[in-house]
């Protein structure tokens, strides 16, 4: 991906809309936990959170019209996102001795690169 200026204004609405998400997510979190199991709360909230995040990166990062077929595709984000993460964090825990607690961030810093690409690519198509 070659970085321009709408690039970089791309990839900051995806952080800002990122951080939005995490925080709606959380908070639809706390209100399931009143009224149901924390493993169905938490299932509940990720699920929202995905469909969170494709409208906000739809319409606020990528500026283009939802869809019924992109939004089908976009969980895939997430299951590479994951896959990607568990990898990275054995490397990280296993492999190169980093602090469990710390590898974390190191997932995050790698993975967001791949997540922005995959969620542009779904929502955007092939440039």
């Amino acid at each position: 991906m070659k970085f321009t200026s709408l690039n970089i204004k791309e990839y900051a609405s995806f952080l800002l809309c990122g951080a939005a998400n995490t925080v709606l997510t959380y908070a639809m979190y706390a209100v399931f936990l009143l009224l149901m199991p924390y493993k169905l709360s938490y299932s509940l909230a990720y699920i929202c959170g995905i469909i969170i995040s494709y409208y906000l990166n739809s319409q606020f990062v990528f500026k283009e019209p939802v869809s019924l077929a992109k939004f089908l595709k976009y969980p895939v984000v997430y299951i590479v996102q994951y896959l990607l993460g568990i990898v990275i964090l054995y490397i990280c825990v296993d492999v190169l001795a980093i602090s469990k607690w710390l590898a974390p961030i190191v997932v995050i810093i790698i993975s967001l690169p791949v997540t922005f690409g995959l969620s542009k690519l779904i929502i955007k198509g092939p440039e």
